[in-house]
């Protein structure tokens, strides 16, 4: 984290002691700034910590503070299509799986959704297919502009499952599953893979 700006994280979490330690370590950690949730104002970037209460966490950041939306990190057990979908819309970047990720994984998502932030074009909108480059041969099942073989992949992040996990469900290396979402994330113009999930789940790919 040297030679960049220190990052100032507010910190929602559903108080477990697993959380709480969370909040300790960030604390510690050079490089960062850890903030209450009251004060996200002051805020580059948002943290919840919601093993099994996503509702309650995406309420918490739709509680307006001020007309800026915040790139935000969700730790949690299981997210939802629906709550994917409503989180993408309020600034959700990343999501992670609480019982598996580790406290470098998390400061590594709050520096990428911190870049993503101030990347060009902030605030961009995703592009529609048809807009765009073209969608690959086959792709254009059920009108979405997805080949089966992508809405299998974000059918599966949709349900939480890491990358190396659907690569052995689906008898493929990490390397072709990176390159699938990769593939639809450039293609629509896209800024992360939360937004193609969103988008298959709003045109009813799965």
């Amino acid at each position: 984290m040297t030679g960049r700006p220190e990052i100032a994280v507010a910190v929602w979490t559903s108080s477990t002691l697993a959380d709480e330690g969370v909040e300790v370590w960030l604390d510690q950690q050079d490089g960062f700034d850890h903030l209450p949730f009251r004060e996200r104002a002051g805020a580059d970037v948002l943290l919840l910590l919601a093993p099994q209460a996503v509702d309650r966490a995406l309420a918490a950041i739709r509680v307006p503070v001020d007309d800026r939306v915040r790139p935000a990190v969700l730790v949690t057990d299981r997210l939802e299509p629906r709550q994917a979908a409503q989180a993408a819309d309020i600034g959700l970047v990343r999501f992670l799986d609480h019982a598996t990720t580790s406290l470098s994984e998390i400061a590594d998502a709050l520096v990428a959704a911190v870049d993503e932030c101030r990347s060009p074009a902030p605030g961009a909108r995703p592009r529609l297919w048809g807009t765009a480059t073209a969608p690959p041969e086959n792709a254009d099942v059920d009108g979405t502009g997805l080949t089966a073989r992508e809405i299998e992949v974000l059918r599966l992040l949709a349900a939480g499952h890491r990358i190396a996990e659907i690569g052995a469900l689906l008898n493929y290396s990490e390397r072709t599953i990176k390159g699938i979402v990769h593939g639809v994330v450039t293609r629509f113009g896209f800024r992360n893979r939360v937004q193609a999930v969103a988008y298959a789940i709003r045109v009813g790919a799965f």
